[in-house]
C-alpha cells in the first residue's frame, strides 16, 4: 500500500497514512493497576509495536502535509482518488457528500501535486483554526490549473470558502 507518509495522533490513538491505506497503530500499550499492597504495577506486552490494523486499503494520502487532526476527525486529501477525506471512526469522502466531487476532479492533478514539498509551492499544505473550527487546504502547482485554498468548517460540516492566499505553511497555536 506504499510507504507510511504520515503518522497522526487522534483521541489518544496513533494512525498511519500510506499511499493507498489508512491504519491504526498500537504502540507499546500499557495498563497501570494497583496491587493489594497499594503499589502500582504497570502491565504491558513487552513489544513496541503491538498491533497494525488497516481501517482502509482504498484510501490514503501521498501528501503528508495535507493531513490535519482536528476536533471531530482527521482530515486529509486522497490524491489518488481525488477526494477530500475525513476519518472520525470511519473514513468518508466529504468532497462527495458535500457535492464538491466534480470540483476536485477538475482542479487537482496527480502530476502537479505528487511532489510533496509545500515550501517550494509543490503539493498540498493544510492548517487548522481552532477558534473557528476551520480546516484550510492549499493546493499548490496543479499542472495548468490555478492553485487554490479551500476551507471546511467542522461545526457547520460544510465547505465555507475559497481564499486567494496560497501559504506554504500554516502555523497553529495550541493543541492542533
Amino acid at each position: 500500500h506504499g510507504a507510511i507518509n504520515s503518522l497522526v495522533s487522534f483521541n489518544d490513538q496513533i494512525y498511519a497514512l500510506q499511499n493507498k491505506a489508512f491504519a491504526f497503530i498500537s504502540i507499546n500499550p500499557r495498563v497501570q493497576v494497583q496491587g493489594s499492597d497499594g503499589i502500582a504495577v504497570e502491565l504491558g506486552s513487552g513489544s513496541v509495536l503491538q498491533e497494525y490494523k488497516y481501517i482502509s486499503t482504498e484510501s490514503g494520502t501521498i501528501n503528508k502535509w495535507s493531513v490535519i487532526p482536528a476536533v471531530t476527525g482527521i482530515y486529509y486529501y486522497d490524491l489518488l482518488n481525488k477526494a477530500y477525506m475525513v476519518f472520525n471512526g470511519q473514513i468518508s469522502s466529504i468532497s462527495d457528500t458535500k457535492m464538491m466531487h466534480s470540483y476536485f476532479i477538475s482542479n487537482t492533478e496527480l502530476k502537479g501535486l505528487k511532489t510533496d514539498n509545500p515550501l517550494i509551492k509543490q503539493g498540498i499544505s493544510s492548517g487548522y483554526d481552532q477558534i473557528n473550527n476551520d480546516i484550510f487546504m492549499t493546493f499548490h502547482r496543479t499542472e495548468g490549473r490555478t492553485p487554490f485554498t479551500i476551507s471546511f468548517n467542522e461545526s457547520r460540516n460544510q465547505f465555507i470558502s475559497f481564499y486567494d492566499y496560497l501559504p506554504s505553511m500554516y502555523i497553529s497555536k495550541g493543541q492542533y
